[in-house]
């Protein structure tokens, strides 16, 4: 599959597009970036500078659940 095949399934999601091609093209982005904080806010620092004008606060918003943590760019 391409990755515009890819992008426009997650654009008819109500996802964007951009978000998520910078978020694909970031090699430090890995399973276990989810299980740090730091790592997380640095690779959401780099993709709001990426991003531009387009979002130009993006932060970290954590919740606890019961089988874990939900991280969300907000």
């Amino acid at each position: 599959m391409r990755i515009e095949d890819l992008l426009d399934r997650f654009e008819k999601e109500g996802r964007d597009r951009n978000l998520i091609r910078i978020l694909a093209g970031d090699p430090t982005l890995t399973d276990d970036s989810f299980k740090n904080e730091k790592s997380l806010s640095s690779i959401a620092k780099r993709t709001g500078i990426a991003l531009g004008e387009v979002f130009p606060i993006l932060s970290l918003k954590r919740i606890r659940i019961t089988a874990g943590t939900k991280w969300f760019l907000t």
